[in-house]
């Protein structure tokens, strides 16, 4: 009978339960699930942004210090695994991929490689990859992991010397994450450890299913930069070939005015001795500039400094 008891009390608390539950409107119901949905996705936005800015963060110190290691490149020292081999200690020493390096806690260095590097932080570094048309500037890891690309992008295979050169990198704003707006002829650049300039011209940007990474890596094109799209469905692919000179790059229009005292629409007069509707002379010489783009603007006479996912093992987000 207790037991009878027991289970009465508790079927009526129950029922009165799902009284209570009966009585709320929908809509409230809807109001409380959209408030969660709300919440989670700005926690996951956050989340997102927080890797985001720390990958930034990373890219932005190694960069510089990759920079000085190239300006100074006077003082730093070649080690090319020679016996006897004289390095100042306190200098930056730019590694050959034959030499023995000395007693580091780094990654074993790939076969593969045939690129000198710097080693920053126990990592190897082999350069700095510039995308003018986002003034980016991102140093290339010269070995690649799931964990490397969460702070830089890395080499996936190839070299520069050979003409194959495969870089990966998450789809972070601060890395690759605006390579599918690149269009043909946009430039890119890659400045390697010893301040060698590789210039690159945009061919065409593909995107492609995660199970064709085979076509990824096995291209007639120099330059493959690849990354994945915010969903993680598809590959963003930017082929790139080598070229003698940078890309030019698209100046932004200017406002139509004339000159001060003049009102605005008006042409302005042409110069003295020069037949009318003929275009003034081009200015002399080539632009002047370096390859690695740098935050503000640079008077332009004034030169800046030089600076700069396998088959089934590919780099996912």
């Amino acid at each position: 009978m207790a037991a009878r008891r027991k289970l009465f009390s508790y079927s009526k608390k129950k029922n009165k339960l799902f009284d209570r539950l009966k009585r709320i409107h929908p809509g409230t119901v809807c109001i409380i699930v959209g408030a969660a949905a709300i919440a989670a996705a700005a926690a996951i936005w956050l989340y997102n942004e927080n890797i985001d800015r720390k990958a930034a963060e990373s890219s932005q110190q190694k960069v510089e210090v990759l920079m000085e290691i190239i300006r100074s490149n006077d003082t730093v020292n070649i080690d090319t695994g020679s016996a006897g081999e004289d390095t100042t200690a306190d200098a930056p020493v730019v590694y050959t991929p034959d030499a023995d390096l000395p007693d580091m806690d780094i990654p074993e260095i790939p076969a593969d490689v045939t690129s000198s590097y710097v080693v920053v932080e126990r990592e190897a570094y082999m350069g700095i990859l510039s995308i003018p048309r986002f003034r980016l500037n991102l140093p290339v890891n010269i070995t690649w992991t799931y964990s490397k690309l969460r702070s830089t992008p890395c080499r996936y295979t190839g070299s520069v010397e050979r003409n194959d050169l495969v870089i990966a990198a998450h789809s972070y704003k601060s890395h690759f994450g605006n390579i599918h707006t690149l269009v043909q002829g946009d430039s890119v650049i890659f400045t390697d450890v010893e301040g060698r300039v590789y210039n690159y011209i945009v061919v065409t940007v593909e995107t492609v299913k995660p199970t064709d990474a085979r076509n990824v890596v096995t291209s007639p094109y120099d330059l493959t930069l690849f990354t994945c799209t915010y969903d993680s469905k598809a590959r963003v692919v930017v082929r790139c070939n080598r070229i003698d000179e940078p890309a030019p790059q698209e100046e932004p229009e200017k406002p139509e005015s004339g000159p001060a005292g003049e009102p605005a629409g008006e042409p302005a007069e042409e110069p003295a001795g020069e037949p009318a509707g003929e275009p003034a002379g081009e200015p002399a010489g080539e632009p002047e500039g370096t390859p690695i783009v740098t935050p503000e603007e640079e008077p332009a006479e004034e030169p800046a400094e030089v600076t700069a996912e396998t088959e089934a093992g590919e780099p996912e987000e």
